[in-house]
This record gives structure tokens, C-alpha cells and sequence, in this order.
């Protein structure tokens, strides 16, 4: 691995991480509560695009978002950024595109919701990102562990 254009972060839950310059996800306008930072990286401790993974600001320690890809988990979640969105991350087409939703984690996880009406838009092609409220109707608290609790 080329150390050279790779940067060591601390991280809330995972300790150190050496990512690579390249991987950093910039969100021009913050994430919602935490408008002031810009950088995260995307980390996946259960391998590439296994869920969970973490969104970890590279800035500080905190805030860092348990994500989820909604892909795997929902099968007709087909959610449409707006044409400010797209402007704002430079995406031309939604095929460019990669969506994270953020996990609340209450103390006992089979009460675990996932937050399908934000998701997080990642323009893959250039790492830059945007969350956004989406004008479908989907789930603020969509429960991840449904049939668990049910037992």
C-alpha cells in the first residue's frame, strides 16, 4: 500500500484507521446537526460494502454514523435526489450514485431503526456526498430487526 497519500484518523468505535487520501467523502454542506464537518471516511471493518458500516468524520472523533446500504436490506427502495442534490454533488446520472442510511442504536439493538427518508447520496465519481430529506414516503425509523423483536 502506498503510504505516502494515506492519512491515520482516530476513530470513535474502530481506534486508529490508515485511509487512503483518495477515499475521503467530502459533504460540501455538512450532514444535518453537524454542518461543520465536511470530511468522513467511509469505513467497513466487516469488508468492502458489507453493512454495518461506519461514516466517520476524519476531523475529529465525533460524529461518526452507523450506515447501512437500504439496497440490501429494502428491496423497492428506489429513492430520487432532487435536481439541487444532484447540482450539489455534480452527479449526472443516478446510476453514479450510492445511498447510506443512518442506524439510531438505542441500548438494546433489536430496537435498532434505520433512517430511510435521509439517506446519505454518494457521488462515487467524485466522493462527493450530500444528505438530504427525500419526497418519498419512507420511514424515519424503519425497524432493522423486525422479526427479531416479534419473536
Amino acid at each position: 500500500m502506498d503510504t505516502e497519500n494515506n492519512i491515520l484518523i482516530k476513530t470513535r468505535d474502530l481506534g486508529e484507521q490508515e485511509i487512503k487520501q483518495e477515499d475521503v467523502i467530502n459533504f460540501p454542506n455538512g450532514l444535518f446537526a453537524f454542518e461543520n464537518a465536511k470530511s468522513f471516511a467511509l469505513l467497513t471493518p466487516l469488508g468492502r460494502e458489507a453493512s454495518p458500516m461506519w461514516l466517520q468524520c476524519i476531523e475529529e472523533v465525533v460524529p461518526c454514523f452507523i450506515v447501512f446500504n437500504p439496497h440490501d436490506l429494502i428491496l423497492d427502495y428506489n429513492p430520487v435526489p432532487d435536481k439541487e442534490d444532484m447540482e450539489t454533488i455534480k452527479a449526472e446520472s443516478i446510476d453514479d450514485l450510492d445511498f447510506l442510511v443512518l442506524a439510531v442504536i438505542p441500548n438494546d439493538i433489536r430496537e435498532t431503526t434505520l433512517n430511510l427518508k435521509s439517506p446519505v447520496i454518494i457521488n462515487r465519481k467524485n466522493n462527493l456526498a450530500v444528505q438530504t430529506i427525500l419526497s418519498e414516503d419512507y420511514d424515519l425509523k424503519f425497524p432493522l430487526y423486525k422479526d427479531i423483536r416479534e419473536v
